[in-house]
């Protein structure tokens, strides 16, 4: 992804760079690195049949590790809600490597000039921005504890 085309899709957005980094400027300042190495180890799980609502999920369908690379040089550099990654993912007992890469999305909201914000209540309008620089608007699903997370989308 090149600063380029980030700054391009923002600009179609109606999130102009210099102008409307109020977020993502304090987040400039707090992160002093904008790429950087990344692990996780994930697992898969299901509600176990038989399993209650208010039972945490238990069955584990498989578990494995993340390794790759994260960019967030959009956001932190240049106030764009976006960042990347690529690296590969092990499944645990299986030594094949997947690669993957992946696009984080970090939520903003939009004040009644249209300029972009933070958002600050959970009832706020909040969105992410697309690839093709239009606004998608975060589900009341997506939300955790009424906030909109940083959405990860990965493809293998």
């Amino acid at each position: 992804m090149s600063d380029e085309g980030v700054g391009h899709e923002s600009d179609r957005a109606g999130l102009h760079g210099d102008r409307d980094r109020t977020r993502f400027d304090r987040d400039r300042r707090r992160v002093g690195r904008r790429q950087g190495p990344s692990l996780w180890n994930v697992s898969l799980v299901v509600n176990a049949p038989g399993n209650s609502s208010v039972h945490v999920p238990d069955l584990p369908l498989l578990t494995g590790t993340f390794s790759g690379i994260n960019d967030l040089s959009p956001a932190i550099l240049h106030g764009i809600p976006l960042g990347s990654i690529h690296g590969t993912f092990i499944i645990d007992g299986d030594p094949q490597q997947v690669p993957f890469t992946g696009t984080f999305r970090l939520p903003f909201a939009l004040d009644a000039a249209g300029k972009v914000k933070e958002p600050n209540d959970e009832r706020e309008d909040t969105f992410y921005l697309g690839d093709d620089g239009q606004l998608i608007r975060v589900q009341p699903f997506e939300r955790v504890l009424g906030f909109p997370p940083v959405r990860l989308e990965l493809k293998f």
